[in-house]
Formats: C-alpha cells, structure tokens, sequence
C-alpha cells in the first residue's frame, strides 16, 4: 500500500503541493513505521520525504523534530544515508543556524557536509560566506591537493556554492583540485564542467549580456560542453546532478533564445527536457519552460507535428505558479495557449488526407511556406513521386456516394 501510495504521491512533492499531501503522508508514515527492521531503508526514505513536505509547508520545527527521530532509525544504514539526514536536519533548522545538524556530525566529513549545507541553506551571515568556502576547501584540499579520502563531489559542491554567492576564486581552486585528480569520479567531473561554463560567461563582465558575436561564441560553446555534462550525469544516475546541469544550461541559454539564434541552441534544450521528463523530475516549471522554447523553435523550422508534440508536453505538465495569475490559469499559458491555437489551425489546414492526389497537394503546400531551400526541394520531390504513382481520375461508383438526407440536392458523382 505505502508503494502504491509513494506513486500517487509523487507529482505532488513539489514546491507549492506539499500542504495538500501531510495529512494522508502522515497516516501513511504512522504506518511505514511499524514495519520490522529488515525494512529500514523505506522506513527512512519515507520519513526523508514527509519531513521534506513538512519543511515545503512551512512547518520547519515539525520537520526538524521528525528528523531527529529519523536519525535514530538511520544510524543502521550507511554514513551516506546518515549524512542526507543529517544535511535535511540543517536545512529544516536554518533559521536557528542549523545547529540541530551538529548534534548528528559525529565524523569529519558528516562535519564538513554539515558546514556546506549551512552555506547553502543561508545559515551563513553572507558576510562570512567567502571565508568559510576558503576554510573548508583548505581542509578538503590543502596547497591545492585533496587529502586522502577527501570527498570530490562535496568540493565541486563547493564550487557552485562559491558562484551562487558571487565568488569566482573558490570556484577556480575546485576545478584545479578536481582536474589534478585522475579519480575524481563521475559527479565531481560533472560539478567541474559546470563551474568551467558559468565561469566562461562570466569572464565576459558586462558584454555577457551584451548581443556580441564574442558572446554568443562563448554561450554556445559552454552550452556545448554542459550537454556533454549532462550525458555523464544522467549516467551517474544523480537526480541532483541532473537538475545542477538543466538549470545551469536553462539560465545559459536565456540570452540565446532569439528567433535568429534560438537553433544553436535547441540541441541542448531537447536533451535536457528529454532527460528530465525520463526521470520525472518534480521541476515542472522548468519542463514547461523547456518545452515552451523547443515548441518555439519547432514551428520556426516548420515541424508542426513535432511542435504539436512539445507544445502538449508543456500544457499537461502542472506547476505551481509564483506570480499572481491573471488571464490564465498559470504564467506560461499567455505563451503556450495562443501556440496551440495557432499550431491547431496549421494541423487542421495540413490534416493528413486520404488521397494520393491530396497528399500531393498538402506537401506542395508546405512546400510553399517553407523557409529553407533543402526543404522546400524535399518536399517537391516527394509531392512529384506520389503523383507519378496516382492512376488517371476515374468517376466514383454510385453505390460509394453518400445517401443525401431530407431534401437535400443529389451532387454529380466525380
């Protein structure tokens, strides 16, 4: 039941739906509970997830208190499942400074990833952000060289968190660390690529915002690099990660989605919205966006079809708006709306018909409105081939004509 209910339950564990779930997740925790000890992991991993909806909900202390008693139950698991609950506990406790986290860190690198949940939950005055990044990347990796054991991922954690903040050079020493490492792993090399393009756009100071061809060379250029990333951490088989490199690649490719420039980039977003629909990433917001631009470029290049498809992808996916709506339901339907109306008047206009003669005309039509010379020659040529295999008119039998009803006129039979 609690597996069947996890299912049912998952579209909603999303920013803005988490109220709608604690009352029957609660029950059904309550329930979890009870089994025997050989079902620790789920026992666990559901508790992980009500405190989640507890914190989303704005019930920080409910979560912190579930936490704690979560911990107890994770302590026969794995430092790894240990430190994720320990990382939930901080975050839920930020506005006290996380301390509630430190009562759990009983080894050096729970401490550690205790310090940088605290810096990424905003537990850190920002005044002291930059100072504690530099502490714990000389710990991780002193004079530049990661000690024995030191956790690669947690340093290109750092990076980001460094960037976040506004400040380049910690992200700089990450990369050194991790490139000088031969076994740095597959999240760490990921966590690296991503910290290579933002710096890069960054380097450009004023002009990377600025229509340049330099700017839009280096956009595309680290867009590039982040769809290789991406490759490598679907395989990882990180959600997080996953969401790291779409977010990054999504804030990338803002300047670029212009209609002139919009399919260098269009590659990328489609790997990106196909690997987050794959997982059933809960970032419904960032989906519809992605579909939204894929659907964009679809009807630039005159693949209608292929248009209809993203553009539907983008409607049924459900996200919470963060802005008062008005007109439509949800921010993005004052885009995706006027869309569909337009792609359903060119479907039904090129509906695809019976008739050979008819399927003739609806590519010679096509052809008409294409745009790119390739295109409008394929389409030609397949039109000619369908009507050198169509034989000469010949009048309809009678018996195939349609029976008029009432007084309506018999038509002549072609």
């Amino acid at each position: 039941a609690s597996v069947v209910y996890w299912h049912c339950a998952r579209p909603l564990l999303r920013q803005g739906c988490f109220a709608h779930l604690l009352p029957s997740m609660q029950t059904m925790a309550d329930a979890v509970g009870k089994l025997d000890d050989s079902d620790v992991d789920w026992k666990v991993r559901f508790s992980l997830t009500l405190a989640r909806a507890y914190d989303g909900a704005g019930q920080g202390d409910q979560a912190a208190k579930l936490l704690e008693q979560t911990a107890v139950t994770a302590a026969k698991l794995s430092e790894d499942v240990q430190i994720e609950v320990m990382r939930q506990l901080v975050h839920a406790d930020r506005a006290k400074g996380g301390v509630a986290g430190d009562k759990l860190a009983t080894t050096d690198r729970m401490k550690l990833h205790a310090r940088v949940q605290k810096v990424r939950s905003g537990a850190v005055p920002t005044e002291k952000v930059l100072d504690e990044l530099n502490a714990l990347l000389t710990e991780l990796a002193p004079e530049g060289v990661r000690t024995p054991g030191a956790d690669m991922r947690l340093i290109g954690e750092i990076g980001r968190l460094s960037l976040a903040n506004d400040h380049d050079a910690p992200a700089e020493l990450a990369i050194a660390v991790i490139s000088k490492d031969k076994d740095a792993g597959m999240s760490a090399t990921v966590l690296s690529e991503c910290l290579r393009a933002e710096l890069s756009v960054r380097a450009l100071g004023a002009e990377s915002q600025l229509y340049t061809k330099k700017m839009v060379e280096t956009r595309v250029e680290a867009l590039g690099k982040l769809e290789k990333a991406l490759t490598t951490a679907a395989r990882a088989s990180d959600p997080e990660l996953v969401h790291e490199v779409c977010g990054l690649v999504w804030t990338l490719a803002l300047p670029v989605l212009q209609p002139n420039l919009r399919r260098q980039v269009k590659r990328v977003l489609q790997s990106c919205a196909k690997t987050l629909e794959d997982m059933s990433s809960p970032l419904h917001e960032l989906r519809a966006q992605l579909h939204l631009e894929l659907t964009r470029g679809d009807v630039a290049d005159d693949l209608y079809a292929a248009a209809v498809v993203q553009l539907n992808k983008g409607l049924h996916l459900d996200y919470a708006p963060g802005e008062p709506v008005v007109g439509y339901r949800r921010p993005l339907d004052r885009h995706l709306k006027p869309l569909e109306k337009k792609l359903g008047l060119k479907m039904s206009l090129y509906a695809a018909p019976e008739r050979g003669e008819d399927k003739a005309m609806l590519l010679i039509e096509q052809a008409r409105e294409a745009k790119e010379p390739s295109l409008r020659s394929t389409l030609l040529e397949r039109a000619a081939d369908m009507l050198s295999k169509t034989g000469p008119p010949q009048d309809r039998p009678s018996e195939e004509c349609a029976t008029p009803e009432l007084n309506e006129p018999l038509d002549p039979v072609f």
